[in-house]
C-alpha cells in the first residue's frame, strides 16, 4: 500500500533530508504504516536551510519508507494561487501514484488533493485537527479576521461531504464541523508509555513545594504565532510578580523571541521569562515538563492539544482557556475565559496557594491521560483505516 500524507506543515530541507520542528515527526507518520511493505509520500510546504546547528535540534522525517516530496512554500493567497497553478499537474500525478490518502485539515494543499481524490473515487481519510475559524481570527492580522468565516465555511462543506473522518477531539470539532460520513475520535498524541512512577515523582515534588520559593510555570507553543497565549501568560506573570511571587515562566517552542521582548520589558518581567528554545519530541519534552510546577495552555486556538495531554501524563497541575478540546481534558475549575489573563492569574494562584488542590489535580490529570496511550489510539485508528481499505 502506498499512502499520500498531505498537510500545510512546513518541513526544513537540508542536505537532501527533511526535518520537522516536532509537529510532524517520523514516529507520528509511521503509525499509518500498518504493514511492513507499506510506503508513504509526504506532501507539504518546505523551506531550504543550511544551518547545521539548527538541524541538530530538529527531527528527521524521511527514511526508506517515508519519502518527502514537498511543494513550494506559500504564505499569502497570492502565493497559494501560484503554487496551485504550477503544481496542479504534480498533484494529479501524486494522486494517480498513491492508493490511499491521509489528508490533514485545515490545509490548502489538503483541500486540493481532497477534491481530486474524490473526483477519481480514491480512498481517503480526513484528519480534522483544528478549527480554521479560530486559527485565522486569532492570527493577529486584520486579513485573518476577514477570511476566518470563509475558511470555516470551506471546512464545514468539506467535512459534511467527506466519507471518512478522524477527529482529534472528543466533542469540539465534531460539533463545529459535523459529517454525514463515518468517523471516529482519535487524538494524534504519541504517548508510548505512562508509568505510575511519574505520578509518585509529581506527588513528592508537590509535597516539597514552597510557594515562597521560585515557582516554575511552563507553556509550549511556537513564538511566531499570536494564538498560543504568550501575551496572556506574560500579563499573568506580571500580576503574580506584583503580588510577591517568585515566578519563572518557561516558554518552549520554535520561533523568534524578539517580537515578545519589548512587551516583556514593558511589563517589567524580563527576569521572570525564560526562553528554552526547542527540544526533540518525546523524552526530552517530558523531562522538561517534569521540571515545571504548573503547566498553562492559554491558547486562542486548539484541536485537542498534545502538549497538554503530555503534561497530564506527567501529573502536572494544569490551567487552560475555554478553547477547542481543552475543556474535554482538564478540570472545569481550572478553565478560563479566552484572553482573560486576570482569570488565568486567579486560577494559577489557586494552585500555588493550595497544595492539596495541586495534589488533586495531579492525580486527576494523570488518570485522564491514560485514555491517550499510543497503543490504544493506534488500535482504534488501524481498525478504522482497515475497514476503509477493505471496503469496495
Amino acid at each position: 500500500m502506498k499512502y499520500l500524507f498531505v498537510h500545510d506543515h512546513v518541513l526544513i530541507e537540508s542536505k537532501k533530508h527533511f526535518y520537522s520542528t516536532g509537529g510532524l515527526s517520523n514516529k507520528i507518520l509511521r503509525r499509518y504504516l500498518f504493514n511492513n511493505d507499506d510506503q508513504m509520500i509526504v506532501y507539504t510546504r518546505y523551506k531550504k536551510m543550511n544551518d547545521k546547528n539548527l538541524c541538530k535540534h530538529l527531527i528527521q522525517v524521511d527514511d526508506k519508507r517515508i519519502i518527502c516530496r514537498p511543494s513550494l512554500f506559500y504564505h499569502s493567497p497570492k502565493d497559494l494561487y501560484k503554487v496551485f497553478k504550477i503544481k496542479k499537474e504534480e498533484i494529479g500525478k501524486l494522486v494517480e501514484e498513491c492508493d490511499f490518502f491521509i489528508i490533514r485539515i485545515p490545509s490548502f494543499l489538503g483541500y486540493f488533493v481532497y477534491d481530486i481524490a474524490r473526483r477519481k473515487n480514491k480512498k481517503y481519510v480526513l484528519e480534522v485537527v483544528a478549527c480554521p475559524y479560530d486559527s485565522f481570527y486569532n492570527h493577529g492580522e486584520i486579513i485573518g479576521k476577514l477570511v476566518a468565516p470563509f475558511m470555516s465555511l470551506k471546512m464545514k462543506m468539506v467535512c459534511k461531504n467527506a466519507k471518512n473522518i478522524v477527529y482529534v477531539s472528543n466533542e469540539f470539532l465534531q460539533k463545529r464541523y459535523p459529517t454525514k460520513g463515518e468517523w471516529i475520535s482519535c487524538s494524534n498524541v504519541n504517548l508510548e508509555n505512562i508509568y505510575e512512577d511519574n505520578l509518585q515523582k509529581r506527588i513528592n515534588k508537590i509535597k516539597k513545594f514552597n510557594n515562597r520559593e521560585v515557582i516554575k510555570i511552563g507553556l509550549i507553543g511556537s513564538l511566531n504565532v499570536s494564538f498560543k497565549g504568550h501575551y496572556e501568560a506574560i500579563r499573568m506573570v506580571q500580576l503574580l510578580k506584583q503580588n510577591g511571587y517568585k515566578i519563572e515562566m518557561h516558554f518552549l517552542g520554535s520561533g523568534k523571541k524578539d517580537k515578545w521582548l519589548k512587551y516583556i520589558e514593558k511589563c517589567d518581567v524580563l527576569k521572570n521569562i525564560v526562553f528554552d528554545g526547542t527540544l526533540p519530541n518525546g523524552e526530552p519534552v517530558l523531562k522538561w515538563l517534569d521540571e515545571m510546577d504548573i503547566y498553562i495552555i492559554p491558547s486562542l486556538q486548539e484541536g485537542l492539544p498534545r502538549s497538554l495531554i503530555e503534561a497530564m501524563s506527567r501529573a502536572c497541575p494544569s490551567v487552560g482557556m475555554k478553547t477547542g478540546g481543552i475543556p474535554e481534558l482538564i478540570d472545569k475549575k481550572f478553565i478560563c475565559s479566552k484572553k482573560n489573563y486576570h482569570e488565568l492569574y486567579q486560577k494559577v494562584r489557586m494552585l500555588i496557594e493550595d497544595k492539596n488542590e495541586m495534589l488533586n489535580q495531579a492525580n486527576r490529570n494523570f488518570k485522564t491521560s491514560k485514555k491517550y496511550l499510543k497503543k490504544n489510539l493506534d488500535e482504534r485508528r488501524e481498525k478504522f483505516f482497515n475497514t476503509i481499505i477493505k471496503s469496495r
